[in-house]
């Protein structure tokens, strides 16, 4: 009887062990299916959307949102535009008002170096913030909604 145990026991932990390996291989197959890395995956109401699906990060978002840069010294600059990340906003502003900007391609994504006439060094900085709230992320990956806010600040760090 100790051996049947024994062996129903081994037999138990194997089968644990092909499934727990089975279930890793099939969530890195869906993952690289929808191949989105560090893309910020917001909930929102559908009201916001005026009856409209929510849209998902692998959806083509193309809605108004407000767009502004402060540059910190009593200068600013707004305007609407249809885009889909935080990136595309400040990128579709510049070219409106012909502000140059310069950036640095990471594997992380774009870092955003110089707008204007203010350039990252010392202790200011640009950042961004998406409806009051900070950015986590590259401004590429992070996705945008209809109705959002989305701010580029020269800053002190």
């Amino acid at each position: 009887m100790k051996r049947n145990s024994k062996k129903l026991f081994i037999f138990t932990g194997l089968i644990v062990v092909i499934l727990v390996v089975f279930g890793q291989y099939v969530l890195q197959k869906q993952q690289s299916v929808i191949n989105l890395p560090n893309i910020v995956n917001r909930n929102i109401q559908t009201t916001e959307l005026s009856n409209q699906q929510q849209p998902s990060p692998t959806q083509s978002v193309t809605s108004l949102e407000i767009v502004s840069i402060d540059f910190g010294n009593g200068k600013n600059e707004t305007g609407e535009v249809y885009v889909q990340t935080v990136y595309q906003a400040l990128k579709k502003l510049a070219t409106d008002k012909k502000i140059d900007i310069e950036i640095k391609q990471y594997k992380y994504g774009i870092m955003v170096t110089k707008i204007g006439d203010r350039a990252n060094g010392g202790q200011y900085g640009w950042i961004y913030k998406v409806n009051g709230k900070t950015g986590t992320i590259a401004a590429d990956r992070y996705v945008i909604y209809p109705g959002d806010h989305v701010e580029w600040i020269y800053s002190k760090f």
